[in-house]
């Protein structure tokens, strides 16, 4: 008996992705990205590492701050002594992705989600490192119905989409009274896989596939601070495209191409109270709108943070993650993507080490379709 195969389906792979995973060719650039490698994922993929800038808002442009902050901007690593190095996880609570088709279908944490660093106090200008990072990350699970040619169901699998983003980072940084300079050598490697379940057999159709491409991301980043209570920085992120090449179980391979946008942000962070509490104001940009059914992220980032004593510090904060689709009514189906994250976190200082903790949820604040939280931990220690 002929079996008719549908992936939950015509959503998948026609509605959600603007081009079939399979069918994907080398066209004008920026037209028909990567349906899995995509930055159309970052209103969840986004793991936002660093559990210091996670609690105040997730800033720290303008600020200075471990081996973890170096995402933020590459000079704001500050070695007080002659090493430090930086151990922060994350894990992010599961999403039902567009539950009008599917009750069965999540966006879940894609392991690791994880930074790991050291830094090294060269001299008193110079500074560097090296840093581990999952910045982007997502596994999207669901359910795979098989049926028969009258529309029985006689079969389910369990499938998934999974991308992870690998970086290397060097960074160096520069500083000299009022000023900072600094840049991320970042290596990144790039993973993409799916499996559709071995019971899915429409001729020469793949169910299972494997994608990876390796690309160098530079960030460069630059602090100013004319005076002890102020601050302003800034970082920018040089994006890439790149074709590469997916390997499925069966089938031929097929070229795909991704596009990963540039990115700019820029800040401010004002000392107050001797430097007791520290405020910041940040505005994060992508250009997003490289990909023709996306309009770039535009977001503003608040931030505060209070040291009680040499033991303790607390913060809290605030960020926008506006819906960035650019979609006609078919796609949106009536339902947004804008989030409001809430933050608050926390430091324990003792004997060299940094105990830091970190919320990031938009679950209060937002009445989105995919509104989530973060949950950070991090271990810093300096010596």
């Amino acid at each position: 008996m002929e079996k008719k195969t549908y992936l939950n389906l015509i959503f998948l792979l026609v509605i959600l992705f603007p081009l079939n995973l399979f069918s994907q060719q080398d066209g004008p650039r920026g037209e028909y990205p990567d349906a899995i490698i995509n930055p159309y994922w970052e209103f969840y993929s986004e793991n936002r590492l660093s559990t210091i800038s996670g609690g105040k808002g997730y800033t720290g442009v303008a600020s200075l701050g471990d081996m973890s902050s170096i995402s933020l901007n590459p000079a704001s690593l500050y070695i007080e002594k002659r090493f430090n190095t930086n151990v922060s996880y994350n894990f992010r609570t599961r999403v039902n992705y567009l539950p009008y088709f599917s009750s069965d279908d999540y966006l879940k944490n894609a392991l690791p989600s994880l930074s790991v660093g050291g830094g090294y106090r060269i001299n008193e200008n110079f500074q560097t490192g090296f840093s581990y990072q999952n910045n982007y990350s997502y596994k999207y699970d669901f359910i795979l119905i098989t049926t028969n040619e009258f529309g029985t169901e006689i079969g389910r699998n369990e499938a998934y989409y999974k991308f992870i983003s690998h970086s290397f980072i060097v960074p160096f940084v520069f500083n000299y009274e009022w000023l900072r300079l600094g840049a991320n050598l970042n290596l990144t490697y790039i993973t993409g896989d799916f499996d559709y379940g071995e019971d899915i057999f429409i001729n020469e159709f793949p169910t299972s596939g494997k994608a990876e491409l390796w690309s160098f991301i530079p960030q460069i980043g630059f602090i100013i601070s004319p005076n002890k209570y102020f601050s302003l920085g800034a970082s920018y992120t040089f994006g890439f495209s790149d074709n590469f090449e997916w390997e499925y179980n069966r089938g031929t391979p097929q070229t795909s191409y991704c596009e990963i946008p540039s990115r700019l942000s820029v800040g401010t962070e004002g000392k107050l109270l001797e430097d007791k509490l520290r405020l910041s104001l940040e505005y994060h940009y992508a250009n997003t709108s490289a990909i023709n059914y996306l309009k770039d992220k535009s977001n503003i980032h608040l931030g505060a943070e209070y040291s009680i004593n040499d033991f303790w510090i607390v913060r809290g904060g605030f960020f926008t993650l506006f819906d960035f689709r650019d979609v006609d009514d078919t796609w949106n189906y009536n339902t947004t993507f804008d989030q409001f994250f809430i933050t608050v976190g926390g430091t324990y200082k003792y004997k060299g080490l940094a105990f830091n903790v970190a919320l990031l949820s938009s679950y209060l604040t937002s009445s989105s379709g995919v509104k989530h939280s973060i949950i950070n931990a991090g271990i810093g220690f300096d010596f």
